[in-house]
């Protein structure tokens, strides 16, 4: 069938509530249709006749059951509405430089094809008297660019989306509408005018046939006994066209529409706030890039089920969860479990508030162990109290602050997260949980000691070493919270964008920081690392021990960017100057205070510090 014999019939092809939005854009379709249009249409120029038809797929229909004698024959889109609605866009585009150029004669035909017009015979005057009629969140700028008589008519309906100079702003996101009926505006008048003005509304006309005429769809209407939801799936599902939330999504409406429920009512007030925003932003774990959207759904599902969720089996993983028979959830019920989930994983992943799951993840991130996040939801969603779930997120910072520490392995942190998540109860208990994790065995698995963890804390190379710039940070904002009393003002978050991480006795401490009342030179801090153990030259040996006790914990601080740069290489009277007198930092006391700084001093430091961990990463003794 061709266009005009698909939107010229009287009825109302609706796209059903439980398909995705439209998303086609010039990058990816206009263009390319626009060049097949009027590939047709100089093809109709040149020879004036009709030209090979130009295929546009398949669309699959889905004819509504018709109740009473009022109201327009509905179908629903099946397969295909982003073609179909795109054609809209296209057909309105005529419209608008037909009016501009005063082509009335193509205008006719066109509208025909856009509008119902008999009110009389319609049950929902304002979805029927569209051809077309979009999901719920395509349905209000559809109306609006449908109102418009003019591109100037869109800059005033969408001023914010033009310039000054009545261009479409290239910048910023903007209705795909508004985009596309821009977009074929334009490309259909520098067609049209690049012809001599006499010849123009002939342009316009053959143009408008191409689209009426030449566009042909394979059209599948599809009778009582076929199942809408399982072709569906089967011509989208096994593709990379969707994604699996689109698929979850159409699962849930399409069984609240088998349930009698108010589609619209859930989406309303359910469903609307997954559709964009936070959850349409693109983050990536590992080498795998999806919207936020796929990742809740995955965590949520996990969390839900307490069980491992392959991401790419997404769907069936989802459809497990909604469960069949007796153990089926309405889709109410998913929508509700849902939505409840989607406040935990904000929280956890972007958020500024001041829920427990909240400043767990502001702690996690550094880390980027995301294989976390079912756990920290399945805890947040929990009955357990704050005081257990706020304990038990601390052993979770624990767990991954020791082992990185002590250089063990992230690579079994998946199996290790998800039993622990298998294994967690309905009434969360911080106590079993600290028993779960203590117990656990092998460098792949287990839980640093106290005495393993302070050695490795005290005495590695951390920075630069076993922890990269991002981690040391955490580290020490959260020894710095450790150190404070709760009666202090301080607040880690206000403060972390602002700070770098400081090596008290600089990397490069030769010009500033002699040994023993002697300058050093790089080559000699250079042969008594590598050949301290080999010697019994004292000399040597304290250099080698301050070159290696330099990106110990002992000599590593916080220091306001400015600060920090000001102060990095000089000598340790004038830094302890300028700490003093810009840095109220708790990390900073000791420095202060402190007649001079060498080894003793760091590993001095070094001891206090590790008290303090003790309280901000408990663990097993």
């Amino acid at each position: 069938m061709s266009v005009q014999q698909i939107f010229s019939l009287d009825r109302c092809y609706r796209v059903p509530f439980y398909q995705r939005k439209y998303v086609w854009s010039e990058g990816g379709q206009w263009a390319r249709l626009m060049e097949d249009i009027l590939e047709k249409t100089e093809a109709r120029l040149l020879n004036d006749e009709e030209p090979p038809p130009h295929y546009m797929g398949a669309v699959v229909l889905e004819p509504q059951k018709r109740e009473g004698l009022l109201g327009l024959e509905i179908v629903h889109i099946i397969d295909g509405q982003q073609r179909m609605t795109t054609l809209q866009f296209v057909m309105q585009a005529i419209v608008l430089v037909a009016r501009e150029l005063n082509a009335p004669e193509v205008r006719p035909s066109m509208q025909k094809c856009m509008r119902n017009s008999d009110e009389s015979s319609m049950r929902n005057k304002v979805m029927e008297a569209y051809k077309l009629w979009p999901t719920f969140a395509d349905q209000p700028d559809y109306k609006q660019t449908s109102a418009c008589n003019s591109v100037l008519d869109l800059n005033v309906a969408y001023p914010a989306h033009f310039t000054n100079q009545g261009t479409l702003r290239v910048a910023g996101r903007k209705p795909l509408s508004l985009a596309a009926v821009y977009f074929f505006c334009n490309a259909i008048k520098r067609w049209v005018v690049a012809a001599p003005e006499e010849e123009r509304s002939i342009r316009l006309r053959y143009l408008a046939m191409s689209v009426l005429q030449d566009l042909k769809f394979i059209v599948i209407s599809l009778g009582p006994e076929d199942d809408a939801q399982v072709i569906f799936e089967t011509m989208n599902g096994r593709g990379a066209v969707l994604h699996a939330s689109d698929l979850i999504r159409n699962f849930i409406f399409m069984r609240a529409d088998r349930e009698g429920a108010d589609g619209q009512v859930l989406y309303n007030d359910l469903w609307q706030d997954f559709e964009n925003g936070f959850w349409d932003e693109v983050s990536s774990r590992g080498r795998i890039t999806r919207p936020n959207r796929e990742w809740f759904f995955q965590v949520a599902v996990a969390a839900a089920t307490r069980s491992e969720v392959d991401l790419s089996r997404l769907y069936a993983e989802y459809q497990r969860f909604a469960g069949k028979g007796a153990k089926t959830l309405s889709a109410e019920a998913q929508l509700n479990t849902l939505v409840r989930l989607a406040a935990h994983y904000r929280d956890l992943t972007s958020s500024n508030a001041q829920t427990l799951i909240a400043k767990f993840g502001r702690r996690l991130a550094p880390w980027e162990a995301s294989t976390v996040h079912p756990l920290a939801v399945a805890v947040a969603d929990s009955a357990a109290t704050d005081e257990e779930k706020e304990r038990i997120y601390g052993y979770i910072m624990s767990y991954l602050v020791r082992r990185a520490v002590c250089g063990l392995t992230t690579k079994n942190l998946n199996n290790v997260f998800l039993n622990l998540l298998k294994g967690l109860p309905d009434v969360v208990d911080s106590k079993a949980f600290f028993s779960a994790l203590a117990e656990l065995s092998g460098d792949a698995s287990r839980w640093p000691k106290d005495a393993d963890f302070q050695h490795h804390l005290a005495n590695s190379k951390l920075y630069p070493g076993a922890l990269d710039p991002k981690r040391i940070k955490a580290v020490l904002v959260d020894l710095e919270s450790g150190l404070r009393g709760a009666r202090t003002e301080f607040d880690g978050n206000l403060l972390i964008a602002d700070l770098d991480v400081d090596h008290v006795m600089p990397q490069s401490w030769y010009q500033h920081w002699p040994y023993n009342g002697k300058a050093v030179t790089l080559s000699q801090a250079i042969v008594a690392k590598e050949n301290h153990w080999l010697s019994e030259d004292k000399e040597r040996d304290g250099i080698a021990e301050r070159e290696l006790a330099i990106p110990t914990i002992g000599n590593l601080t916080l220091a306001h960017y400015g600060l920090n740069r000001s102060a990095k290489h000089c000598a340790f009277e004038k830094k302890r100057e300028m700490f003093f007198e810009h840095s109220n930092l708790s990390l900073n006391r000791i420095l202060m205070t402190a007649p001079d700084w060498d080894e003793a001093a760091i590993k001095g430091r070094a001891v206090k510090l590790c008290a303090a961990a003790m309280k901000v990463w408990p663990g097993p003794a």
